[in-house]
């Protein structure tokens, strides 16, 4: 009945005011972002619009209305709740600023530190972390230089440089981080399933078989542990001229090393049936070849078969979120299809 009552008021929303970029489900919440209006909540009977100065679990969020008489502030990206980033100042004095709920704030800021430690002398960067501001539960980072990647046969170098900057954070010594394993991959796809009938959307016919496929042939992945970005795609770098700059380490862990790769190269795959004018199959190929190649990864059927399930896995995440994106729905198909090619590779 609420799955309904949502559908019927998003239609009347995008009749009368504006379209639809995404719909999410967090718990019993379900948002929507729109164009027009913003982030929009889902009351039970009608949308109300949401805003990060009334999120009470945010301390960042309580002193914006004394940024914003300061000077320029734009909110970047918000999560109610949970996280809220925001480019603050102007000119020489522009920072970013993640603010956090409670108890994550110095997690956040060990990862960053963890990361930064490792790839300082490497071929990839970081943002510079300048303060730790416990008081508004917030991160303050100098604004990396740098701008988003191209995905090109011609850019081929920078994601070399990737793949060197991940295998130099992959040897460092990462025994307190925690883990993501196989059964962590496949749970974060089984809540992601959960959420679309929330949201009125129904699950793409075939999803389930494949995520059974993936969960039988889940012992291919080996037990080796290093360092992890985990939410590795194009949008979390930047080519910084010198070297690329690596963003958003908040989900920093151990877990096999074809994680990162996987998740980027099926990215590079999103991106060309998103962009097929300005990204070729060729462009894609000759990207995702560079990064492996800057990886080094051990020849064999240990780090082979590890990375098409860690492909499978990520197409599969990829199908439930753009299913919840209609500019994007187009796209779930072919992203399915290339879920079920990686299996297959692994027999099932």
């Amino acid at each position: 009945m609420t799955a309904a009552a949502l559908a019927r008021a998003l239609s009347r929303w995008l009749d009368d005011r504006s379209t639809v970029r995404r719909l999410e489900a967090r718990g019993d919440q379900v948002y929507v972002e729109t164009d027009r209006d913003g982030l929009l909540r889902w009351d039970g009977v009608r949308l109300v619009p949401t805003i990060p100065d009334d999120d009470l679990a945010l301390p960042l969020a309580r002193v914006l209305p004394l940024w914003r008489a300061r000077g320029p502030v734009e909110v970047l990206a918000y999560r109610p709740g949970r996280r809220l980033t925001l480019r603050v100042g102007a000119g020489a004095q522009v920072r970013v600023v993640k603010g956090y709920r409670p108890g994550r704030l110095h997690q956040a800021a060990a990862r960053h530190l963890f990361a930064a430690e490792a790839l300082s002398s490497s071929a990839m960067g970081v943002p510079d972390l300048l303060e730790v501001d416990e008081d508004r539960g917030c991160l303050v980072f100098a604004l990396a230089d740098g701008r988003p990647v191209t995905i090109a046969t011609r850019t081929r170098e920078l994601f070399f440089a990737v793949g060197s900057g991940l295998r130099s954070l992959q040897h460092a010594e990462g025994e307190s981080l925690s883990h993501h394993d196989t059964a962590a991959e496949l749970d974060v796809l089984a809540s992601l399933q959960r959420r679309l009938p929330a949201c009125g959307v129904a699950v793409p016919e075939g999803w389930s078989r494949l995520a059974d496929a993936a969960r039988a042939v889940a012992s291919v992945v080996g037990p080796e542990r290093v360092p992890c970005h985990r939410d590795l795609h194009d949008g979390q770098l930047l080519d910084g001229f010198e070297r690329p700059v690596l963003l958003d380490l908040d989900l920093l862990c151990s877990g096999h090393p074809a994680v990162d790769v996987a998740n980027l190269t099926a990215h590079l795959t999103l991106r060309m049936l998103q962009r097929p004018l300005e990204i070729s199959e060729t462009d894609a190929n000759a990207c995702a070849e560079s990064l492996l190649d800057g990886l080094d990864a051990p020849a064999g059927a240990g780090f082979d078969g590890a990375f098409r399930f860690f492909q499978a896995t990520t197409f599969l995440r990829l199908v439930l979120v753009y299913s919840l994106r209609p500019a994007w729905a187009s796209v779930c198909g072919p992203l399915q299809r290339y879920a079920e090619r990686c299996l297959h590779d692994l027999g099932a």
